[in-house]
This record gives structure tokens, C-alpha cells and sequence, in this order.
């Protein structure tokens, strides 16, 4: 439920250190980037790989001629000799050479053209004169676009289900098939199958959660699909395996800040509120089981620490919203969920719901102005929030009115 911000692509291969969408392509970068590509295709520039040693944290770049990029190592030509750098080292990879179209569909992925994106990618990922590490990187960015494009045609999510099987079943050793995954995972989700995506963000889950995790798969992107199943759960009203995954993940995720040396503030700020969130996850339980009395005291509790995460704020004061509306509480629930809409701006997920149960109490109250309210609220899932969960609700709610 509470995925990442939607990012779109750029023509480069990237290890995701959580499950995120799309990378959104900017401006600055095609603005330098055109003409320094084209020239790449020409001289036979290198690709270059960014590794990380974990020992050190120390970043560095190898150039070269990448020769496989699967889950345990990228191997890298550079002259006579070649190197092997572990897949959980790898941060980034920037294709030196890649055919046009290639090139076309990052072109057209900045310009939320998704239709010819998708159409250009998928002859990259057919063109023989490639790569198969680039035909891959193709494959795998014609899915990404195709999940951008279901949010406004809701019939490109089967299609990116399509896409990622392509790309799971031509590249099974891939180092981006943890990301393969996830994106079938959340497109199944979007086309309405909840029961399907649970089993499938459970099953990647379950990749980080052994020790050690399956090679080639990161922990905080497991521990997250981990939870991408959980809310999966909870949508197809299957409440024990929800709160199964919602208690497994809090002891790695402490585990994980606990190993924390040094690191970035942003990185300890992620993992906490990635646990709070899991911890939050039981009062949603209480809920889908018909405990919204006791869900309402689990909230409160949470909503009453000092310094509660962010992330775990947000899920508290939502499910506080939906409580109350269970409750028949709407004019209570109707000001939590105003909570939620005007402050939310992480967690697009959450939002939309927010939105939705804002649309839904305000109906139900029937103010004066109640039915333009709904659909500006409803509208406003449509139309920004076509790529999260509560926009098939906004879409039935909206035929109501």
C-alpha cells in the first residue's frame, strides 16, 4: 500500500535500494545528455559501472565493456583484462552504447509520452545489434513505462504483467530481476488481483527473510515488498497472513538500524519509518477484523509517542480515519482524513485513500456542498493517483455520483 514516489527512466541500469517506481527523467539530464549519447553510439564510449565497497562506503567508478550483469556479479572488459564486481556492490550502471531506440524511449519516457516509450523500448529489447545486458535494460523499461502508462489506462497494467514475465522468463539470472518482480507484484495489485500481488510481493519478501538473504537480493527491498504484501493481504481480506508479515518485518528492520555505522540520516530515517509502519500495521488488523474500537486505541497509543516516525504518523492518522468512519463516526472521521490530504507527501498510496475516504464521509454527510466536494476530491485521485490502489475506488465512487 505504501509505496514510493513515482520516478521515470533514464537510459541507465540502477540497482533499486527500495522498491520504487519509475525515475523521472529530467530536464538538466537530457539537456546535456542528448548529444553526449548520440556521440557514445558513435565513438564506442564505455559503459560505466558505480560500485560501493561496503567496508569502506567508498564510491568508485569502473569503465567498460559490461559483459553479463546478473544476480551475483557484473563482469566488466576493460582492454585485455576483465573484472568481476559483486551485484550487491553495483549502485548504478550508465550504458556507454545502446541502439536509438533506446535512446527514443528515454526521450519520450521525459516527456510522459508512455505509449511511444513503451513502443521504443520494445524494439530495443528486440534489436539484435544490442547487447543482451542493454536488451534486458530495454525490456525491463518498457515494463516501468508500461506501469507509468496504466495510470491513465488502466488496461497497460495487464500489459506490464505481460512485459515482466518477458523479462523474467528471457533473464532469470538478471541483477534487476528483484525489481521485475516487484513491478508485477504492484501491476497486479493495479489490475485489481490483491490475492495474486500479496502471494507474489510475499514471495520476494521471503527471498531476504533467511539469513543470509538469496544472493543478488537486498534486504531493505524484500523487508519492503514484505510489506507491500501485507496491505496486499489486508485488501483481500485475509487478515492472519497480513499481521504474520506486519510482526516478521519489525525484527529485521531493527536489526538493520542497529548495524547502522554511521550511514546517512536519511537512510536510519527510512528504516525507522519503514518499521513504525509495521508496527502501525496491527491497528489496520484490529480494523479488517471489526475491532475498530480496539483499532482506535492502538492508534491513539501510537499517535501519542514522542517521536513517532513520520511514515508511522501518517499510516496512525489514517487508520484513525477509517476507524471512525467504521465506527459511523463520519463527522470525526472526515477531519482525520482532511488530516491525512493536507499534510501527506511521501506516501502516494496513502494519500489517494486519504482522498477516497474524504470523498466517501463527505457524502455520507451530506452537507450542502457535499456532492462537489466528492468529486473534486474523486477527481483528484484520477487524475494525479491513477498509479495507486484507491484509484479503482475513486473510479466506482465517481459512477455513484
Amino acid at each position: 500500500m505504501f509505496a514510493s514516489p513515482m520516478e521515470g527512466p533514464l537510459p541507465a541500469a540502477r540497482v533499486r535500494r527500495g522498491p520504487r517506481r519509475p525515475r523521472l527523467a529530467l530536464a538538466l539530464v537530457f539537456g546535456l545528455g542528448l548529444v553526449s549519447f548520440s556521440h557514445a553510439q558513435e565513438s564506442g564510449r564505455p559503459d560505466q559501472v558505480l560500485r560501493i565497497k561496503p567496508s569502506t562506503g567508498k564510491v568508485s567508478v569502473v569503465s567498460g565493456r559490461v559483459l553479463s550483469n546478473t544476480l551475483t556479479a557484473v563482469e566488466i572488459e576493460h582492454g585485455d583484462k576483465t573484472e568481476k564486481v559483486e551485484s550487491d556492490q553495483v549502485t548504478e550502471i550508465t550504458w556507454g552504447t545502446f541502439p536509438p531506440s533506446f535512446q527514443d524511449g528515454a526521450t519520450y519516457a521525459a516527456r510522459g509520452d508512455w505509449e511511444n516509450s513503451v513502443a521504443k523500448y520494445r524494439v530495443a529489447a528486440t534489436d539484435a545489434s544490442a547487447r543482451l545486458v542493454v536488451q534486458a535494460a530495454a525490456r525491463l523499461e518498457a515494463a516501468e513505462a508500461l506501469l507509468r502508462w496504466g495510470a491513465s489506462d488502466p488496461n497497460q497494467f495487464v500489459e506490464c504483467i505481460a512485459e515482466c514475465d518477458v523479462f523474467l522468463s528471457t533473464y532469470p539470472d538478471n541483477r534487476d530481476l528483484p525489481r521485475a518482480r516487484w513491478l508485477k507484484a504492484r501491476a497486479s495489485l493495479l489490475a485489481g488481483d490483491a490475492a495474486g500481488a500479496a502471494a507474489q510481493f510475499r514471495a520476494l519478501y521471503e527471498e531476504a527473510a533467511k539469513e543470509p538473504p538469496t544472493t543478488g537480493y537486498d534486504r531493505e527491498i524484500c523487508l519492503n515488498a514484505g510489506l507491500d504484501a501485507a496491505w496486499a493481504y489486508l485488501l483481500a481480506g485475509e487478515t492472519g497472513p497480513a499481521r504474520e508479515i506486519f510482526v516478521g518485518v519489525v525484527g529485521p528492520f531493527a536489526t538493520m538500524i542497529e548495524r547502522l555505522d554511521g550511514g546517512s540520516g536519511t537512510e536510519r530515517a527510512r528504516l525507522e519509518g519503514a518499521k513504525g509502519v509495521a508496527a502501525v500495521g496491527e491497528g489496520f488488523c484490529q480494523l479488517a477484523g471489526g475491532q475498530a474500537a480496539k483499532a482506535i486505541a492502538t492508534f491513539q497509543t501510537f499517535l501519542g509517542e514522542e517521536g513517532l516516525p513520520g511514515a508511522a504518523r501518517g499510516a496512525a492518522t489514517l487508520g484513525m480515519a477509517e476507524a471512525h468512519l467504521a465506527q459511523g463516526e463520519l463527522r470525526e472521521a472526515q477531519l482525520w482524513f482532511a488530516r491525512v490530504s493536507a499534510v501527506e507527501y511521501a506516501d502516494r498510496d496513502r494519500l489517494a485513500r486519504a482522498l477516497v475516504g474524504l470523498a466517501d464521509t463527505t457524502l455520507k454527510l451530506n452537507d450542502g456542498d457535499a456532492s462537489s466536494l466528492a468529486r473534486r476530491y474523486l477527481e483528484q485521485v484520477m487524475d494525479s493517483y491513477g498509479d495507486t490502489p484507491s484509484a479503482r475506488a475513486a473510479a466506482e465512487m465517481q459512477k455513484s455520483l
